[in-house]
């Protein structure tokens, strides 16, 4: 009887927890992996959200100017603007156009903004981007977590969202289209300019009549009068 008691208190007793502190480790571990997959937008993808709310702006900004005139309106135009991007942040976690494109925007710690923190990213953080002549908007492309000078105000990111799908061919149809609307502006600019100095025109009519009162006739050396 005593050997067998001997034998029966060398049995190891199980240690449920030394058992549970690998798992604990291993589950510890896993945030550390889980952030460092965190993928930063870059400046072109943003681009290309923020055309897209532009157009889904657009009508509504158009109809506040109409309604209220010039000068209201472009306050109530902002408060449009401002209004749709606090809501949609600090609700959504991205705008309509962001979530098109598979964004999202956070905390630095991956959290939800508040309505403070949206507002001040939307409101001071852009106001203050954009009077330094935009740089502030064109740090996204040279910073290391892609955050602009509004984001880097607001303590916001703006990542990748493996909750949503990419759309890579949107991506670079709106970053075309963004860099060619100058050059279309111009363009269009140019042929109305010449529009209105054709004589069939009673705008063009008008240009000339005062131009010929200052200076007098032009004439080319073939006799026909020159086109201003």
């Amino acid at each position: 009887m005593q050997e067998q008691n001997q034998v029966q208190g060398e049995v190891p007793q199980p240690q449920p927890q030394a058992q549970a502190q690998p798992q604990q480790a291993q589950a510890q571990g896993g945030a550390p992996q889980a952030q460092a997959q965190v993928e930063y937008a870059g400046f072109f993808v943003r681009v290309a959200a923020a055309i897209l709310d532009g157009f889904i702006l657009l009508i509504p900004i158009a109809l506040v100017s109409v309604i209220f005139g010039e000068n209201l309106g472009k306050l109530l135009s902002y408060a449009l603007i401002w209004g749709y991007a606090i809501y949609m942040l600090s609700n959504k976690g991205a705008t309509l156009g962001k979530m098109a494109v598979g964004l999202k925007v956070t905390t630095e710690d991956g959290g939800m903004l508040s309505v403070g923190k949206a507002s001040l990213r939307e409101i001071v953080g852009k106001l203050v981007s954009g009077i330094i002549l935009v740089i502030g908007f064109l740090m996204v492309a040279f910073t290391k977590k892609k955050q602009g000078l509004h984001d880097m105000i607001a303590g916001t990111i703006v990542v990748y969202d493996p909750t949503r799908k990419r759309r890579t061919w949107l991506v670079i149809v709106l970053a075309v289209i963004f860099f060619l609307m100058p050059i279309f502006a111009m363009l269009f600019g140019g042929m109305m300019f010449q529009f209105a100095l054709d004589n069939r025109n009673p705008v063009g009519r008008g240009i000339e009549e005062a131009f010929t009162a200052d200076y007098g006739e032009v004439y080319l050396p073939e006799g026909d009068m020159m086109d201003y």
